[in-house]
């Protein structure tokens, strides 16, 4: 949603780097890794995937190309999910989503949904269902994610949707109204609930204008929204919305600024991250209560995407200006927790998935 770079973005193309070339002796694979699906910048073609190596701390770019034969991930790799021994990945304007071993990085199934669809997020349901968001013809197509096959069904949804989970029968996706562009139409601004067998639309939840993400936690049955309001208004919040994933009530709200968020691995504490740096709520407290537990030390550079690591380190994607290569910060998941490493990594930074 950088739609107020745009003019900075084509003055400054021709300055933007490209993700940091392989360094020989670096190993490429190991335990403790992570996947970084960075974005790059809409219509310039320099999305990236790079792998971080726990044995060795160390970041791999372009993990992709250096394992499938020189090619290029695509243009605005915004979604990815990680389903069994697969990662899946989405690139909006060549409407693709690629199926890659996770040990590999090798592509072993590709599947292009229709041309200016802009599919933007993922989310596997089973092993023969998947769906994925299509921010411009405002619909939720579905998929098989063994096969990499078209399923006969496209659901129409609220406006340019955009974050999209599941939890238990429903799927959950965020029909954003893509910022101030559609955000007075019809159903912008909810959730829409879909049985995800039967690909009934359910019902629409009331969240808050510009929502963006969808976070479900099978665990506690409990489904969290994040809306960040309208860009013409200056000085409004956003915020996260908790509801239940088995009545869908909504259970609670709290207004905030927040840029990305994630559920940790034991699913009882939700992160979130803006410019000035990362915060944690306590699920399991009777009130949401962010609790600020690393600040940004360079609060100009925009902290885009954040996780918590198996073995409990904080993982913040910074993309600093948006245009150029952005960095992999680790910190210690403690209030006041020490930066532990600064990785470069590609353009920004929007998924940190663990394997």
């Amino acid at each position: 949603m950088k739609k107020y770079f745009a003019i900075l973005l084509l003055i400054l193309a021709g300055c933007v780097e490209d993700p940091e070339a392989p360094i020989a002796d670096k190993p490429i694979s190991g335990e403790n890794c992570a996947y970084i699906i960075c974005e790059g910048l809409w219509h310039y073609d320099n999305s990236s995937m790079g792998r971080y190596v726990g044995d060795s701390n160390a970041v791999v770019n372009d993990i992709y190309g250096i394992m499938n034969g020189g090619l290029k991930l695509g243009d605005l790799a915004n979604g990815a999910t990680i389903y069994g021994d697969y990662l899946y990945v989405v690139t909006t304007t060549p409407a693709m989503i690629e199926k890659i071993e996770l040990k590999s990085g090798q592509i072993v199934g590709q599947l292009c949904i229709e041309p200016e669809s802009d599919p933007r997020n993922i989310v596997v349901v089973n092993e023969n269902l998947a769906y994925v968001t299509c921010l411009r013809t405002h619909s939720v197509r579905a998929f098989n994610p063994t096969t990499m096959e078209k399923l006969r069904i496209n659901i129409a949804v609220g406006p340019a949707p955009e974050g999209i989970d599941c939890c238990g029968n429903y799927v959950f996706v965020a029909n954003s109204g893509y910022g101030d562009f559609l955000a007075d139409r019809p159903k912008a601004g909810t959730v829409s609930v879909i049985n995800a067998a039967s690909a009934e639309v359910l019902r629409e939840l009331d969240c808050g204008a510009n929502v963006i993400e969808i976070k479900a936690n099978p665990r506690s049955n409990r489904v969290y929204a994040m809306y960040y309001n309208l860009p013409s208004l200056e000085d409004s919040l956003g915020g996260i919305v908790e509801y239940d994933a088995k009545t869908l009530k909504e259970l609670r709200r709290l207004r905030l600024s927040g840029r990305a968020m994630n559920l940790t691995q034991t699913g009882d504490t939700l992160i979130f991250v803006n410019d000035s740096g990362a915060y944690i709520i306590d699920l399991y407290a009777k009130e949401m209560t962010p609790v600020k537990i690393i600040s940004n030390p360079a609060p100009s550079e925009h902290w885009y995407s954040a996780a918590v690591s198996p073995d409990n380190r904080l993982f913040v994607g910074n993309a600093k200006n948006y245009m150029m290569l952005g960095d992999l910060l680790i910190y210690e998941f403690k209030t006041g927790g020490n930066l532990i490493s600064k990785l470069t990594i590609g353009i920004n930074p929007k998924k940190i998935l663990f394997y």
